[in-house]
C-alpha cells in the first residue's frame, strides 16, 4: 500500500505501509522509513522489502508517533496553549494607559 492519507489509517491499525515521498503529502510521511520514490522500481522495491522486514516494535512506534502527532485533540489542545501565551504575552505588551475606560 502505498501513503496517501492511507498511511495514517493503516499504521493505526498497525498495517505498515511504503511510502511514496515524491507526492504532495510527503509531509505526513516525513521522518517515517520505507519511503520510496513510484517512479523509480529499484526504489519502490527496496522499500517494499524494508517494509516487509519490519518489526512488531517498530511498527507500533511509528503508530503511536502518527497517532500523537495527527491527534486532532491533542493538537487542539497544543494550539490553544499556544494561542493563550501568545494572548498573555500581547497583553503585557499592550500599553493600557492608551484605552480610554
Amino acid at each position: 500500500m502505498f501513503l496517501n492519507f492511507a498511511c495514517l489509517e493503516s499504521y493505526y491499525w498497525k498495517t505498515h505501509v511504503v511510502f511514496n515521498n515524491k507526492t504532495a503529502l510527503a509531509e505526513l510521511g516525513k521522518g517515517l522509513p520505507r519511503t520510496c520514490d513510484v517512479n523509480d522500481k529499484e526504489s519502490v522495491f527496496r522499500a517494499i522489502r524494508m517494509v516487509e522486514n519490519l518489526k512488531k516494535d517498530e511498527i507500533n512506534k511509528i503508530s503511536n508517533f502518527l497517532k500523537e502527532k495527527y491527534n486532532w485533540v491533542v493538537s487542539s489542545k497544543k494550539f490553544l496553549i499556544f494561542l493563550i501565551y501568545w494572548i498573555i504575552e500581547s497583553i503585557q505588551k499592550t500599553n493600557l494607559n492608551s484605552f480610554n475606560f
